[in-house]
Formats: structure tokens, sequence, C-alpha cells
């Protein structure tokens, strides 16, 4: 069988005679188109939600946690000033800047909290990714004095904290003989932070690196410099070793995928399994093109066997519904993914108007007028970045086209089960 002719096979499969109204093997190819696009519709906005939200994620640790590559001193070595500036010359290597990190107590309104103590310096709030990651309540986050103090949105929210308040920090001490004892210092509220992302910024507080070294004890303590590059997700091994021939000293690099492996494996899991679960909405959408050709080879049996007659090979019918399966997968994906990106564009707004709408319906059921979220915060992005992701939406629509064209061709067996005479005869 020519090309052509396949061609105008599949053709005249999918778009049926002109004219005829009643025509039950057209109705069922395009139900199938149809089923093929819904299902997409679901895989491609899961699937931009995922990647979305683990990127979200990870950038957020990536700038204002982990940093890209972390120094961190073994034994009783210390940074110099001078090293300090020194990493900056170096290729690719934008921002370095010590940071002393600690655990305490925060004490505030007759409440209190355990927090993560992160003391650094002014240039850390200057860098354009923390600016970027960190939203702020205050026009101007800086340090102007040593009791300053700037604490965490979800933080602030626990202790009924707002900017001015005076909170008490509880630290440990050690005395000369070895011997643990609480340090009780107050700071005022300077600011109320937050990056979107409450399991990462939860417990926050930021201090002068001048009371850390006043309030922090040497054991309580880990001492490091965060370097930020201008190629986070490039291979970071060649600045890991010009920062090793440029600083001497003991100490330990490590890069942002050795600090965060637990959780971007977690992310990558399960960003995976919600694709697989999205997956097997596009298997039963290509089964369903497989009941639909059956009805199609039942309604044009004559046909089949008029072909048959005239000398049609099996595999050449084969290759006709191959074919005639892809056309399907491929026009059934293209209609799908169209409202799919359409919805995934703009899913933060639809996620808020659901919101407003569920706490509209509760207000008037007379339920509780706390607001909710969709999306919960405490677990979620409050804002998902989302990008089209083009590349994989054209290896979406392959796979798809692909799949469904094998799984029709195991109809080839309804065509070629009966002699063609049989059929002409019972027509």
């Amino acid at each position: 069988m020519k090309y052509t002719s396949l061609a105008f096979m599949t053709w005249r499969l999918i778009l049926g005679k002109i004219g005829q109204k009643h025509d039950l093997a057209k109705k069922a190819v395009r139900g199938a188109i149809m089923s093929v696009a819904i299902s997409m519709i679901p895989l491609v906005v899961v699937f931009h939600i995922a990647n979305g939200m683990m990127y979200g994620i990870i950038q957020r640790f990536i700038e204002l946690d982990s940093y890209h590559i972390q120094l961190q001193p073994v034994g009783n070595h210390k940074f110099s000033q001078e090293e300090i500036e020194k990493l900056v010359t170096l290729d690719h290597i934008v921002y370095a800047q010590p940071e002393i990190r600690s655990f305490g107590m925060l004490f505030a309104n007759s409440r209190y909290e355990g927090v993560a103590i992160r003391a650094v310096t002014n240039d850390f709030f200057s860098e354009h990714t923390i600016q970027q990651f960190l939203q702020t309540k205050a026009n101007r986050l800086q340090f102007d004095s040593s009791k300053d103090i700037i604490v965490g949105e979800a933080l602030a929210n626990k202790l009924s904290l707002k900017i001015g308040d005076t909170v008490t920090l509880i630290t440990t001490t050690q005395s000369t003989y070895d011997n643990f004892f609480p340090k009780f210092s107050l700071f005022v509220v300077k600011d109320i932070v937050s990056s979107g992302y409450q399991p990462l910024d939860g417990q926050w507080v930021f201090i002068n690196e001048l009371a850390a070294q006043k309030i922090v004890s040497h054991n309580n303590r880990q001492v490091l410099i965060g370097i930020k590059t201008d190629i986070p997700s490039n291979d970071l091994e060649s600045i890991e070793t010009a920062i090793a021939e440029t600083i001497p000293g003991t100490y330990r690099i490590y890069d942002w995928k050795q600090l965060n492996k637990t959780m971007n494996d977690s992310l990558q899991s399960t960003r995976t399994l919600l694709v697989i679960i999205m997956s097997i909405t596009v298997l039963v959408a290509a089964i369903n093109i497989l009941s639909s050709l059956r009805m199609m080879i039942l309604e044009k049996s004559m046909e089949f066997a008029i072909l048959q007659c005239i000398g049609i090979k099996p595999y050449e019918f084969a290759g006709f519904l191959f074919f005639a399966g892809c056309i399907i997968g491929l026009i059934g994906s293209v209609i799908g993914i169209i409202p799919g990106i359409l919805i995934s564009s703009f899913i933060n707004e639809i996620f808020k108007g659901i919101g407003i709408l569920i706490n509209v319906a509760k207000m008037l059921f007379g339920y509780s007028a706390q607001t909710a979220a969709l999306l919960d915060p405490t677990y979620y992005l409050d804002y998902i970045p989302i990008t089209i992701l083009w590349k994989e939406i054209l290896m979406i629509v392959a796979i798809t086209a692909l799949l469904s064209g094998i799984v029709s061709i195991t109809s080839v067996h309804e065509i070629v089960r009966k002699k063609p005479i049989e059929t002409i005869r019972q027509r």
C-alpha cells in the first residue's frame, strides 16, 4: 500500500464521508480524540504545578538557606576577612559572606518558640536574590544596631509580634568550668520577613553578627562562609577546586546539591509519582482509542473485506491502524494541551479565585470566618512560579501519539479474523 493511499484511508476514517450525518465510525473516532484531549489537560496542569512548586522550593533553599557553596571550618580554623574578600575575586563567584548559625528560644507575649538563629551581615540583605525571595514589611531591610532582630512571618504570627515589639532571645553560654547556663538577651523586632515557604523560614530569626558573638556559645554555633555564583545550576566542581587552591587551611566545601540532597530527592520523587498517576489517564484514553477503532472496524467491515479481496495484507492493515492511532493521539493531544497551558499559566489566579469562592460560601452558610487557602501555606508555596516547558510538552505529545498508535495495532485481528467472503455474504 502506498503512503498516499494510507494517508487517504486514515483521514477518511477520521473525517468520515462528507455529508453523511449518521456515521457511527466517525462519531467513535471523534469521541476517542476528545477522550485523549480531556486526559491531557490534568496531565499538563499537574506537570507544570509540580515542576513550578519544586523549582520554587529548591530556589528558596539555595538562595536563602544553603547558598550555592558553603565553606565549613574544621577544628579551630578561622577565615580571615582578607580570605573572604579574595573569594569574590574568583571567576563566577558574586557573593561571599560569613554567617553564624545556632539555636535558641524566643519569648514574647507570654509565649515561646524554639528558633533557628542566623547571624548575618547587612551585605546579606543587600544581595539581589535575597531581595527577590525574601519579602519584607519594612521599606529597608537592614540592621541599625546590635539589638535589632528580624523575625520570620510564621513565627511572628505564633507569638503575635509586630515591628517595634521587644522580645527575649534565650541562648546557652558556657562558663570557664564548661558548664552551660541560659543567657537572656533583649531585642527589638526590626522587621518581619517571609520567603513564601513556611517549612523553610517558619523558625528563622536574624540577628547582627556582633550580637551573636556575645550571646552564642562557641560550642553551640556553626560558622560558615556562604558563597553564591552566577552559574548555580551548572557543575560547581571547577569553582570548588579554585577555592581550595586559593584559600589555605582545614575546611570542608559543600555545594547546594550535597546540602539539600534529601529534600531534592523527595521533591523529585513526589513530582515523578504525580506525573505517573496522571499518565495513567493518558493510557486509559489510549485504550479508549482501541475500543473506538473496533467500533469503526465493525461499522466498516464491508470496506475492509473488499480491501482484503483486492490483496491488502494484514501488515498493511496494521500500518493503517498504527497511522490512524497516531493521528488520533496527536490531534487529541494538541486539543488538550491548549487549555492545559492556559490553566497552568493562570493557576495562581485560579487558586486565588477558588479560595475567595470557598470563603464566601463559608460565610453564607455560617461557618468559621477564618480565611481559607486552597493550598495550605504551611506545606506549599504561597505563589507557584510557572514556566511553560515546551520541550517536555512536545515529548508528551510524541509519546501519546506513539502510544496511541501502538495500542491501535492490536485491533488488526478484528479485520483479518473472518474471511472476507463471509463478511460480504453476511452484509
